[in-house]
């Protein structure tokens, strides 16, 4: 035992010492370490194609939880506008039926352009086609030749002095029939020299009341 011994000692140093590594790199060459470059480069390629997987991964899944969440957002609003655009017109039909029992119609007038739009009512209260467009000169076609001044000059005033206007005159419909209006108006816009440029206002067919 104790020469097996003392021989495994004198191979292992034989083993770790110059002479047996020359020997051995001599037969087999010089061992090429694990990690090379071309190892390193693959690991790392495979590394970073693994996190664009991954994140490729997770945003697709966003994006389709987002896709998502916006189409639900997107039909809700619909459904909020289609409430919204049914009651709009329920309220437009019932200020129209309150128009037509009141006798009562609207206008905006345009002051730069002398352009006017009426509602169908004062239309009707004048006895006249509905057209998409009017102006204050048609309207004076209408006014009783004795209410006319009266008219003009109230409303040149208002636009004069920017301030709101309220005339009560007598109109002559084609049928030959006299009603009585009563007009209020109020200027909503300006120029940037502070000028009007926009009223709006309405007028109400009081017949009834001056007959009574």
């Amino acid at each position: 035992p104790a020469l097996l011994e003392n021989l495994n000692k004198e191979i292992n140093k034989f083993i770790v010492s110059p002479e047996f590594q020359t020997i051995y790199q001599r037969w087999h060459g010089t061992p090429e370490p694990f990690w090379n470059t071309s190892k390193v480069v693959l690991i790392l390629a495979i590394i970073c194609f693994i996190f664009i997987m991954l994140y490729w991964f997770m945003y697709t899944r966003n994006l389709k939880n987002s896709r998502k969440e916006l189409k639900r957002h997107y039909d809700e609003l619909e459904i909020i506008v289609a409430e919204r655009n049914s009651e709009l017109k329920e309220a437009n039909a019932r200020y129209k039926n309150a128009q037509i029992i009141a006798r009562i119609g609207n206008w905006e007038r345009n002051l730069l352009t002398g352009r006017a739009k009426w509602s169908q009512e004062i239309f009707d209260i004048f006895g006249a086609a509905y057209k998409e467009t009017a102006s204050f000169e048609e309207a004076l076609e209408f006014v009783h030749p004795d209410d006319k001044k009266h008219v003009i000059q109230v409303v040149e005033r208002s636009i004069q002095e920017a301030i709101d206007c309220a005339v009560e005159y007598r109109i002559i419909r084609p049928d030959g029939s006299i009603r009585h209006v009563h007009s209020i108006g109020e200027i909503t816009a300006y120029t940037k020299d502070n000028k009007p440029a926009y009223m709006i206002g309405v007028l109400q067919d009081v017949s009834e009341r001056k007959e009574t």
